[in-house]
């Protein structure tokens, strides 16, 4: 207590100031307490207060109610949860079991799914394990396979290159076609026959030129009647019936297998039997053969083939001699022209086609001979033809066979043919009549049997089949399947070679 500071003290206040402040105080109570509105306040303020606690009240009635409502909905709603709950505790339960039974079959269908396919792919694994043994054995045989193919390529290589020698040596030609050839000889013919055989002749010669034609050959080279005079009938007939002679020769000496050696004989017989055979058998081959036999230059060769030309030339100046009168150009003329004719039957026979000449006027594919311009209107040609008909061959057709299975023979040329139904030939024959009465009129002594008796007996055969000048044996060609046709003509001459 001896360390303690001493407290300090208020000095007392002055009475008098106090006294004064209480009577303040009092005024102001009596001041309040005097006032006329002050019960008339504490009245509405008790009245105030009084509804205020009636509206308390009330609202705590409210709130006690909204709180039992409140827990009545509580209840409500906690026992609606339940129920759902309980529904779908049950519902999911079901689907719980549903859920076990499907995962149950899952599990045995899987069970059983591996099961089969587990079967599959072993019985799968097995086939790929025998295929890749197969696939070793055929790569094996592929290997195999492909060295024998290299050699066959080589091999075939060595013979091509071979072929191709051959080919170079033999002189092969690859030819489709020679109709512009053959078609070019036709017209050459035809312009050598106008030139010397269809010329005009000396009117002081006539009966003795129709009397020296008359005893040789060229009254039997066509089957018309051809008379002897400078009218354009005659001159054509004339022409005509040197064609036919000519075209004969070529048909028989120069178009054909064996050419050029001689039809009669020995070595002629075996090449033609040779080629003749190949064809039929090999007709790959036969054009190989045939093109060796004509690039075959020999000496031999060339002589035959001289004395071939020069023995149609002889044969033709004999057979025509009455009607020329220069016969040194004359020959010199139908050597240009055998010889073209020669060297186009030798392109034929280094074609790998086969071609062949056909002379049977019966056949189709002829076309009729044409006159020259100057006869005019009457070279048309009559619109039916008669059973007596007389055709002469001008020409010959020329047909081709390639040599590949099943080919068919083509036309190379339509050939010619004179008709007795031309207007030509039909007032060719009223002229002859009218000459061969004058010529009767006047008989020869010492020659024999008269010109009327030969030219009654030649003009009176009729028919178009009982009169051909063309009649020696067709070439025959093979009936073997990859033959399809043969020419016109061809099937019995086939046959007759057959039986002899």
């Amino acid at each position: 207590m001896a360390g303690r500071r001493p407290r300090a003290t208020t000095p007392p206040a002055d009475s008098n100031e106090i006294s004064r402040a209480l009577e303040g105080v009092n005024k102001t109570l009596r001041d309040l307490i005097s006032s006329e509105n002050f019960k008339q306040e504490n009245d509405d303020l008790r009245k105030q207060i009084r509804d205020l606690n009636s509206q308390l009240a009330e609202s705590r009635r409210s709130l006690e109610e909204s709180k039992d409502g409140r827990k009545a909905d509580l209840v409500i709603e906690q026992h609606a949860r339940g129920r759902i709950i309980e529904d779908f505790q049950s519902k999911y339960k079901g689907h719980t079991q549903t859920v076990d039974r499907l995962k149950q079959e899952n599990e045995t269908a899987k069970r059983t799914w591996d099961k089969e396919h587990q079967r599959e792919v072993d019985e799968l694994g097995r086939k790929i394990q025998t295929a890749e043994k197969c696939a070793k054995q055929k790569e094996g045989e592929l290997h195999r396979v492909g060295i024998k193919l290299e050699g066959y390529k080589q091999t075939c290589e060595v013979l091509n290159k071979k072929l191709k020698e051959m080919e170079e040596h033999v002189g092969f030609l690859e030819l489709d076609d020679l109709s512009e050839e053959f078609q070019t000889l036709s017209v050459k013919l035809k312009e050598l026959a106008e030139k010397f055989a269809g010329r005009s002749l000396p009117e002081a010669d006539m009966d003795k030129t129709f009397a020296a034609l008359e005893h040789s050959r060229f009254s039997r080279a066509i089957q018309q009647p051809v008379p002897v005079s400078n009218g354009t009938g005659s001159k054509l007939l004339r022409a005509a019936a040197f064609e036919a002679i000519v075209a004969e020769k070529l048909s028989d000496s120069i178009f054909r297998c064996g050419f050029p050696w001689p039809k009669s004989g020995a070595k002629h017989t075996m090449m033609d039997e040779l080629l003749r055979d190949m064809f039929d058998q090999y007709p790959l081959k036969e054009p190989y053969a045939r093109a060796i036999i004509v690039s075959a230059q020999t000496e031999e060769t060339k002589i035959l083939t001289d004395k071939a030309v020069e023995d149609i030339i002889n044969d033709v100046e004999s057979t025509c001699k009455p009607l020329l009168n220069d016969c040194q150009a004359f020959r010199d003329e139908l050597e240009n022209f055998l010889n073209d004719a020669v060297n186009v039957w030798n392109k034929a026979q280094r074609s790998r086609a086969r071609f062949e000449p056909e002379k049977d006027p019966s056949e189709s594919n002829f076309s009729e001979w044409v006159c020259r311009a100057e006869y005019g209107e009457v070279t048309q040609m009559p619109s039916g033809t008669s059973d007596q008909t007389i055709y002469d061959v001008i020409f010959p057709q020329i047909w081709k066979l390639n040599s590949t299975e099943g080919s068919e023979w083509e036309i190379v040329l339509q050939g010619v043919i004179l008709s007795s139904d031309q207007q030509l030939c039909i007032d060719a024959k009223n002229e002859y009549v009218a000459q061969m009465a004058r010529f009767k009129a006047t008989p020869r002594r010492g020659q024999g049997q008269s010109v009327s008796d030969r030219s009654a007996r030649r003009h009176s055969r009729t028919g178009s089949n009982a009169s051909y000048v063309y009649s020696p044996t067709s070439p025959t060609l093979s009936n073997q399947s990859h033959l399809n046709h043969h020419p016109p003509g061809q099937a019995a001459s086939h046959q007759a070679r057959g039986e002899n």
